[in-house]
Order: C-alpha cells, then structure tokens, then sequence
C-alpha cells in the first residue's frame, strides 16, 4: 500500500507544482488510488480517498458543470459500488 500512495504522490508533484496543476487532472489520482486500495483489500481506506475525491469533485462541478459533472458522477458511482460491498 505504502508504495502505491508513494507512485500518487510523486505523480501529483512530478514536473510542476501541484498548485499549477488541473484540479481535474489531479483527482484522477486519488481516485486510481481508491480503487488500487479497494484490490488489495483496505475498504476503510479505500472509502475514504473516494470520499475526499467526491468532495473535490462535488466542488469543481459547481464551479464549471460541462467539465466535472461525467468525472463526479464517475466518483459517485465508485463510492456507491464501495459503499455496497461493505
């Protein structure tokens, strides 16, 4: 697990400041991470990065709905697929 949150995290820093990065771009990863968790078996863990995944989504959908609606219901559908297996 250690070595997946490590891959997440240089890849969110990997040439530029995370600041100047897409905020769209940036959640993809926190979302990969929750699904690569939810394999290996961390549930708890695995929730709680798609829920903060959601979250930022939920925000970014208010802001420009065209753009981050499809990738929030994504999100959406992640959780709920988590939600049920618990």
């Amino acid at each position: 697990m250690s070595r997946i949150t490590c891959v997440v995290d240089h890849e969110t820093q990997s040439g530029c400041k995370v600041a100047d990065r897409d905020a769209g771009v940036r959640i993809v990863f926190p979302n990969n991470l929750s699904n690569c968790l939810s394999v290996l078996g961390d549930r708890p863990g695995a929730l709680k990065v798609i829920q903060e995944a959601v979250e930022i989504r939920r925000r970014l959908a208010e802001s420009n709905p065209a753009r981050y609606e499809p990738d929030l219901a994504t999100s959406l559908d992640n959780l709920t697929f988590l939600q049920r297996e618990g």
